[in-house]
């Protein structure tokens, strides 16, 4: 994980979304259905000539529908990796911390090395493009070996 995105411009507001809706949704054409959704909330409440037209009600309905789509995020950090994947993680995540295919996790993991060879759990993430293993391309027993503590 690291501050500043190297590819920040090529991130777009689809892909945001995604990764704020990802932990909530395994269903592929749920999430899909969340983006519009969500995309076209945020549109309406951005748009000061189609928000000043709005009724309370309805207003207060997109406002509902962002606050409700966005919860997976609320106590979630987003972060982006060095190669320019985005991710959603622990809010505790920091800068250096490493994500991790465990074997057995059903969810990519944030470990945070301790300096001695040796690293702590920061907590389970959603990481764009691994998360229904493109990432594993190795033999399992060329992986490499973590000690948790």
């Amino acid at each position: 994980m690291q501050r500043d995105c190297p590819l920040l411009a090529e991130v777009t507001r689809e892909r945001l979304l995604k990764v704020i809706l990802a932990d909530c949704a395994a269903d592929t054409e749920r999430v899909r259905s969340n983006i519009k959704d969500l995309l076209h909330s945020y549109d309406m409440l951005c748009s000061d000539e189609v928000r000043s037209k709005l009724s309370r009600s309805t207003f207060d309905a997109y406002v509902m529908d962002l606050f409700e789509l966005s919860h997976p995020a609320r106590t979630r950090r987003i972060f982006c990796t060095m190669d320019g994947k985005l991710g959603l993680g622990p809010r505790n995540s920091e800068i250096f911390d490493q994500v991790a295919i465990i074997h057995g996790s059903r969810m990519p993991l944030v470990l945070r090395s301790t300096g001695t060879g040796e690293h702590w759990l920061v907590g389970r993430c959603y990481l764009e493009g691994i998360m229904n293993g493109e990432a594993c391309t190795w033999p399992e027993d060329e992986a490499d070996e973590f000690i948790l503590v």
